[in-house]
This record gives C-alpha cells, structure tokens and sequence, in this order.
C-alpha cells in the first residue's frame, strides 16, 4: 500500500482559480479573442441550466485557445507561471514541506487543464499530477473523458495505484472534495485561505 498526501491545487495550493487566470492573461494578450467571450457566457448559463455537462462546458470554456497550437500554448503557460507562483498559499506550502519529511507521496488532483501544470515553474515536490485530460484537436482543446473533479478525482486515483493506497492527508477548499477529505486520515479544508482540520 502506498502512502499518499492528497490536495486540490485551485483555490488550495493557488489561491485563484488557475483557468480563469489564464484566461484573462491570454485575453490581455490577446485582445481580438475577447469575442470567444459570447461563448463561454452561453455555455456558462447552459450549464447552470443543466443542459450540458460540467466537462462540456469546461470544453467550450476552453474556446478562447482556439488555433493556439500546443507549443505555443506551453509557452504562454510558463509565461503565466512567472509572476503568479507569488498567490501560493503560504500555510499549505508550509504543510507541503512538512509532508515532504514523512515517507508519503505527494499527489495533486485538480480539475484544472492538464496542460496548466506541464511547465510549473516552482518544484512543489509533487511524485503525480492527475488533472483533467486535454488534447489538440483541429486547432481545439478538447476534454478526454471525464472533467477531474469530485467522485472523479477518487476513480482517477483508483486507477493510478492499482495495488492500493492510503490516504494519510487530503487538503481543499472545495465541497467537491468531501469525498477525498472523507477517506483521509487527517483531512484539512481551506476557508479564508486559512488552513483548518477537519
């Protein structure tokens, strides 16, 4: 059995959310693509209304990338990552470091792109990244299979460590997380930025 450190990155590690971030950097970058902004509101409201999926709309969100080849897009990512490490949150960091000590793996689970984490620039000690899979399709980033987020990010555990895990710690700000701080044996959640055992 191996034993793991689990934690959300948006909102837990980032004190932002990643994807919008990024968005708005590309958007500043590139002004023109603000008309994509008419398709992302669209696929927003369809998806409060429950007409498509969390992993369509995130799909369509994604639109804003449009014909921005994969090289390229990389680029922009390590770009971004430049000024925004500085929005870490301190007292996770400090958590990360004291797990570091202990003889457990560090896993991040995120639903954020997984392209956003190729080319981070600070090493955060992380063995697995596991994060909503994308690829470049006719000038497209499109989701393969499913969005990573709540029961997901567990199933994607799950098929990672096919001989079985522990889950000593899990950590984020996110009720679609209860499942993971749930089967944790010490779980913490983020409120106000502030660390608190649960």
């Amino acid at each position: 059995m191996v034993k793991i450190a689990v934690f959300d990155f948006d909102g837990t590690i980032y004190t932002k959310d990643s994807l919008i971030e990024f968005c708005k950097f590309i958007y500043k970058k590139h002004p023109l693509r603000l008309r994509y902004l008419f398709i992302q509101f669209f696929a927003l409201v369809a998806h409060k209304l429950t007409i498509i999926s969390t992993t369509q709309f995130k799909e369509r969100f994604l639109i804003y990338l449009k014909g921005i080849p994969k090289e390229q897009l990389l680029e922009y990512v390590k770009d971004f990552w430049k000024t925004e490490t500085v929005n870490f949150n301190a007292e996770v960091m400090q958590l990360i470091a004291s797990i570091q000590k202990e003889n457990i793996a560090l896993i991040a689970v995120t639903a954020s792109p997984d392209f956003m984490f190729t080319l981070l620039p600070q090493d955060l000690g992380f063995s697995k990244w596991i994060s909503t899979k994308t690829s470049y399709q006719e000038g497209k980033y499109k989701i393969v299979g499913e969005n990573c987020r709540a029961g997901e990010k567990l199933t994607r555990l799950q098929q990672e460590f096919t001989g079985g895990f522990v889950m000593e710690y899990a950590v984020s700000d996110n009720h679609d997380d209860d499942i993971l701080l749930q089967n944790a044996r010490k779980s913490f959640k983020i409120t106000h930025r502030k660390l608190q055992c649960v």
